[in-house]
């Protein structure tokens, strides 16, 4: 299994101000990631900006971040024979971002997966998780040892409309 550092589309030009109080926000994560209070767990209503605050933390990831599609992730890790190794790989990031967990229903070898990465949080690699997802419906998910190792972190909750909502062009057509 081979990673490749490389962020969301678009991160190279996402700013704080895109995401709703931006200062206090970034001011809560500085003050999370000092005192390793990890996992983050950034969750909300679709299109309230989790991700596009996820890519600001990692745009600003000095060292070596690594982030994918959390689902993604979990089905790779859930095929892969050699946990071991693979703890190994992913302890050389100094953070995991995870986005969108929640999408896909959890087989039991992905349950495996996403437990054992979570108990990376006891060592190097910052996990930063998104998600639509509030902690008891992951614990629904998964079950109630994922959500009390998530809520061991720091949790974010955004709120607000759906940004990209009113950004589509929309076309009436009439016969």
């Amino acid at each position: 299994m081979g990673f490749a550092r490389q962020g969301p589309p678009g991160y190279e030009t996402v700013e704080w101000e895109q995401v709703a109080k931006a200062t206090h926000t970034r001011d809560l994560l500085s003050s999370a990631c000092r005192s390793k209070r990890f996992p983050i767990f950034i969750y909300g209503d679709v299109g309230v900006g989790k991700t596009c605050l996820a890519a600001c933390m990692y745009r600003e990831s000095v060292n070596n971040p690594f982030w994918t599609r959390a689902d993604q992730l979990l089905v790779e890790m859930s095929q892969y024979r050699g946990g071991a190794e693979l703890r190994r790989q992913l302890r050389q990031y100094s953070s995991i971002f995870l986005d969108d967990l929640g999408t896909m229903e959890p087989t039991r070898p992905m349950f495996n997966a996403f437990f054992d990465l979570l108990e990376l949080r006891k060592a190097d690699p910052r996990i930063i998780i998104t998600s639509n997802h509030d902690p008891n419906r992951i614990a629904e998910l998964f079950d109630d040892r994922v959500r009390s190792r998530i809520m061991a972190g720091t949790m974010i909750y955004l709120r607000g409309e759906d940004r990209r909502a009113g950004q589509g062009k929309r076309v009436q057509i009439t016969a």
